[in-house]
């Protein structure tokens, strides 16, 4: 029996063979409200257990070569690790659902950043909207008026060509990245064959295309479809840049240790206060990432800058509570706090609540370290200058905006764009000062008329919202001079 997509009473649907919906049939569907993927992500699995199969027998060969394994060994070896490799695929699938998930929650106010996408990968080939059954840019300005998105399974489409598109970028660039990566990446592997076969794993002839294939997924599953374009559009870096800083960033601040903790909750705590740090972490990978492209990030930096950075910013979480306003403190302790009543442990409530510490971590733990500043001296002035700017308000209010035309969504990201550089070259100006002068006493000094009065017309537009963008302009340009010397 064939029923359409509209009349399909259940609340969840799972296909489990191919092509048990049409596309139009899911899409229908989703957008009555019903909850779906498709059939290729919900049968991914065993297109992985595939992928892993080959790839163990590639290795197990290698190590027969080499005297290393028998081939009755080998034999036994394959059975023992079922578990390991079951493990392994079921993690990927519940990343790729959470993946789509995130991208699911933001797509109605991401209408236009998905249609640009959906634009650039049919420039470059990678893409047909009218076979996959994507919307036009008619029907998306349709559903924006409507309150909606594209629907998750159209997002599932989009995200397996974007995958496919990024990586062929990544592979023209023959980014010094990817090779950094073999160490990271190597968990593609069971702990068992990694810890008996490195040098089989290293030697790998598909390695290269497994360390793709692990990096495309992880900058798309972390950080959504329309970051990675931002960055690259915004501040003009390259695939490499935005790859290395990616993973700076990662290894900076031990953000694989939060995306695991975090995966261990699922299921066990409110799923949208899940999803809300989630895109937290992905929020402050993108911050940070900015940063480091904008100052033309060096692709082969990452080892180094990580490993400063790791002890730089684990000898800073030991000593929030004295570097932190009260203010600020209460206000971290309030976020731990709502966390833990949603079900978080203390340690990762702890961890996502100090996230919010960490946007421009990268930058002044790196221009901290440049001009000569111990890390929590670094911090402490930073989130001093934060609690005065608070140009996470302002950011916050830009993209809150209502805009009708192209030029307006540019001139938003002009301005955002200027605002963080002020940010960068003002926090620079403040730690010279304190290297200085020994003190930062003076540029708090000289610069006091011009943040009360930015400070002022701040609270003016909180006590009146408007959507408009000339009091952003104004508040923006009321800063220039916070980076002149002093």
């Amino acid at each position: 029996m064939r029923v359409n997509g509209h009349e399909v009473g259940a609340l969840v649907v799972a296909e489990g063979a191919n092509v048990g919906f049409t596309q139009g049939g899911r899409v229908e569907y989703a957008l009555k409200g019903g909850r779906i993927n498709t059939d290729f992500i919900d049968n991914s699995g065993g297109v992985d257990c595939s992928d892993h199969e080959v790839n163990l027998k590639i290795l197990f060969g290698q190590a027969e070569l080499a005297g290393k394994l028998s081939a009755a060994e080998r034999d036994s070896l394959m059975t023992e690790l079922t578990d390991e490799v079951v493990a392994l695929i079921l993690r990927n699938n519940r990343l790729q659902n959470l993946a789509l998930s995130m991208v699911e929650q933001q797509a109605p106010r991401l209408v236009d950043a998905h249609g640009k996408l959906m634009r650039r990968l049919e420039q470059e080939g990678f893409l047909n909207r009218a076979l996959n059954r994507l919307p036009t840019d008619d029907q998306l300005q349709e559903r924006a008026l409507r309150g909606q998105g594209l629907t998750r399974p159209e997002l599932a489409v989009l995200m397996s060509h974007a995958k496919i598109a990024l990586r062929e970028q990544l592979r023209e660039a023959k980014s010094e990245a990817q090779h950094n990566l073999v160490q990271h990446l190597t968990h593609y592997f069971p702990k068992t064959v990694r810890d008996r076969f490195g040098a089989e794993i290293e030697g790998h002839p598909l390695n290269h295309e497994i360390d793709l294939m692990l990096l495309t997924n992880s900058l798309i599953n972390r950080l959504g479809l329309h970051r990675i374009d931002q960055l690259l559009e915004s501040v003009n870096g390259t695939i490499t840049q935005v790859a290395g800083g990616y993973i700076l960033v990662r290894e900076s601040f031990s953000l694989h240790r939060c995306w695991a903790a975090l995966l261990q909750l699922d299921g066990h705590v409110n799923p949208a206060v899940l999803l809300e740090q989630f895109q937290r972490l992905a929020d402050v990978v993108e911050q940070n990432c900015w940063w480091w492209v904008l100052c033309g990030g060096d692709d082969h930096a990452e080892t180094e800058f990580a490993t400063v950075n790791q002890m730089a910013y684990a000898e800073v979480m030991g000593q929030l509570p004295e570097l932190l306003a009260e203010q600020r403190l209460e206000q971290l302790m309030a976020d731990r706090q709502r966390l833990m009543d949603a079900g978080f442990p203390e340690q990762d409530a702890a961890a996502c609540s100090a996230l919010s510490l960490w946007h421009s971590g990268l930058m002044v733990l790196q221009e901290g370290y440049k001009i000569g500043l111990k890390p929590a001296q670094a911090c402490k002035l930073r989130w001093q200058l934060e609690d005065a700017l608070q140009l996470r308000v302002i950011e916050e209010g830009l993209a809150k905006l209502t805009l009708h035309t192209l030029w307006e969504k540019r001139a938003v990201d002009a301005l955002r764009r200027s605002l963080r550089m002020l940010d960068s070259s003002a926090t620079e100006q403040l730690f010279r000062v304190a290297v200085t002068k020994g003190s930062a006493d003076s540029w708090w000094r000289d610069h006091g008329g011009r943040l009360n009065r930015y400070q002022l017309m701040l609270q003016e537009l909180l006590a009146h919202p408007a959507n408009d963008l000339a009091p952003y302009i104004t508040l923006v340009e009321s800063l220039r001079g916070l980076n002149n010397p002093v």
